[in-house]
């Protein structure tokens, strides 16, 4: 073994710093005389403590002695570095090891399953201020059982882990003795702040025969949190305990309580952040970023008309002000329109234009959406799949043919290339069939099927074969037979689909399914819509494809319109909106 790998440390003057705490948790106290180590058993160590052993010549002190220290009685811990897993330790540049490796020692000898010397490096570690912290930290790292054998022999060695009791009730608990913590004593429940140890301390309470009135006066005692009153209920609930109802409501009423004490607490500290943001553009009027915060705690705070006058204010200072205008875009679309659309001609950048966009499709101005969507460098073409280019036609195909050129497998594109053909009269069944070939989502294939179904058929009949049972793409196969007349060929494409899913409503897809056998499945899904307590906007969205796939604008149009007023800012199904009342 070499010098660099067997060193000797002195200990006498740590153990005079040993009693000292842990950053407030752990401390740990010297022997009066030096016993024997245990193993996680609480056997005793054959081996006994640790003999003097005198450094290597040559070897380095871990730790430097000082010169004006008075000989004393020492002993000597070796730390074999060799052994220990993964690589060794660097020495620092002033020629010591770094005292915080210590506790990483004590953490590789423990998992090494070498306790007694976990407990010798600990002795020393503990003494030393600059790795406490660590210590800490290893604590914490360790696994619940890992910990209590470290514990067993560190206090079998005379080395006293002070430690706060529901720290180490909490580990006990994790390490499957639950059962030893609770014992006849329930204060342990009220000391818990861990959610997954509660719940096994509450499981092991009722199993060594707590009584539910017990459990009570605990949780009266020192009033128990919502949460814990919930675990509690859920325990009571398993064991068909008449008293969980009662359990359950008075969780209940605690979480009302803490959700309007919340609540209120939240609302005073808004009405303190708006105050201050008055305060600064009092001070401030001429900073537009004040009027844009004070615009976004207004909204937080339900004053909308005030919000909309800030965000007016911040931009009648600065024009630029991209918070300000996406805001008041949402709010007051028509005004962040004449607000910036003059100035904002030759902005480029993509988010600005993004919210101007935006802005123009709330108030359904589809010829000013697409132009300056075609202004953006990377624009997010899933808007172009559904159909934004039919209101710039000749523009788009401009912009879109230099796009499509450097990057011909983009489905999306594609798919904006078929609309503006369409909306110029022009066939678009090379730019569908093209767009199927690179793929795409499912809006670019429900684009396809009202663009041109017999491309559908055409792209998916030479592979009806080879098509999985449960391909999802059967079910847009199946609309595009329908749509092109071709009923009969319906049932044999949807079949082994139907036969795959399990329950076809609630698929992403059950818009293709409904409208492919409209007459047996729009009633289902219409029904599915209806049985929900709250339809989502997707929920909406999906009735809107199916009554468009059908041939329902109206009804596909008012869809989209419940969709839009639950999620105001859902700019696809604007688009796809305006698209279908053109």
């Amino acid at each position: 073994m070499s010098a660099r790998q067997r060193t000797g440390l002195g200990i006498g003057a740590v153990a005079a710093l040993a009693g000292a705490f842990v950053a407030g948790r752990l401390s740990v106290s010297p022997p009066a005389a030096a016993p024997a180590t245990t193993d996680a058993s609480g056997a005793s160590d054959a081996r006994g403590p640790a003999a003097p052993v005198a450094p290597e010549r040559g070897a380095r002190p871990l730790l430097a002695a000082d010169p004006r220290a008075k000989p004393r009685p020492e002993t000597s811990i070796v730390v074999d570095l060799a052994t220990l897993p993964g690589p060794g330790f660097p020495d620092s540049p002033n020629g010591l090891v770094d005292v915080a490796v210590w506790p990483t020692l004590v953490f590789q000898h423990v998992k090494a399953g070498r306790l007694r010397d976990a407990v010798e490096v600990l002795r020393v570690a503990a003494g030393l201020p600059s790795a406490r912290g660590g210590l800490v930290d290893l604590v914490v790292r360790l696994q619940p059982d890992e910990f209590l054998a470290l514990h067993a022999a560190a206090k079998a060695a005379g080395l006293a882990l002070d430690l706060d009791r529901p720290f180490l009730e909490a580990r006990l608990t994790l390490a499957g003795r639950a059962e030893d913590v609770v014992g006849g004593d329930l204060e342990a429940l009220s000391r818990a702040d861990d959610q997954t140890v509660f719940v096994r301390l509450v499981d092991a309470a009722l199993a060594r025969g707590a009584r539910e009135p017990a459990l009570r006066a605990q949780a009266e005692r020192e009033p128990w949190p919502p949460w814990k009153l919930a675990a509690t209920a859920a325990a009571l609930e398993q064991r068909r305990d008449g008293a969980a109802a009662a359990w359950r409501a008075w969780a209940d009423r605690g979480l009302a309580e803490a959700e309007r004490a919340a609540a209120a607490t939240e609302a005073a500290s808004l009405r303190e952040r708006i105050e201050g943001a008055r305060e600064a553009v009092g001070e401030r009027p001429g900073d537009a970023t004040a009027w844009e915060a004070l615009s976004r705690l207004l909204l937080d705070a339900g004053d909308r008309a005030g919000a909309i006058d800030a965000c007016e204010r911040a931009l009648g200072i600065n024009v630029y002000d991209s918070s300000a205008a996406q805001r008041l875009g949402a709010l007051a679309p028509e005004r962040m329109i004449k607000l910036v659309a003059e100035a904002w001609r030759e902005v480029r950048d993509d988010d600005d234009l993004a919210s101007l966009v935006d802005a123009y499709l709330r108030v359904g101005r589809g010829r000013e959406a697409a132009e300056t969507w075609l202004r953006i460098v990377e624009p997010d073409f899933a808007w172009g799949a559904l159909g934004l280019s039919v209101f710039a036609p000749e523009a788009s195909l401009r912009a879109l043919a230099p796009r499509i050129a450097r990057d011909p497998s983009e489905g999306e594109l594609l798919v904006a290339r078929a609309w503006a053909e369409q909306a110029l009269g022009r066939p678009s069944e090379v730019s569908v069939r093209a767009a199927l070939e690179h793929g795409g989502g499912s809006d670019s294939t429900t684009a396809c099927l009202l663009l041109a179904p017999e491309a559908l058929v055409a792209h998916f009949g030479a592979r009806e074969e080879p098509m999985e049972p449960g391909d999802p793409l059967r079910a847009a196969f199946a609309v595009a037979l329908r749509r092109t007349g071709q009923a009969e060929r319906v049932a044999a494409v949807l079949g082994p689909l139907l036969a795959a899913t399990d329950d076809w409503p609630n698929a992403w897809y059950a818009a293709w399914i409904a409208a492919a056998e409209p007459d047996a499945r729009g009633a289902v899904l219409r029904a599915k819509l209806g049985s929900e307590r709250e339809p989502s906007p997707s929920s909406w969205r999906d009735w809107a494809v199916y009554c468009a796939l059908v041939d329902r604008r109206g009804d596909a149009i008012a869809a989209l319109d419940r969709a839009i007023e639950l999620d105001p800012d859902d700019t696809e199904a604007r688009i796809f909106r305006l698209v279908l009342a053109r």
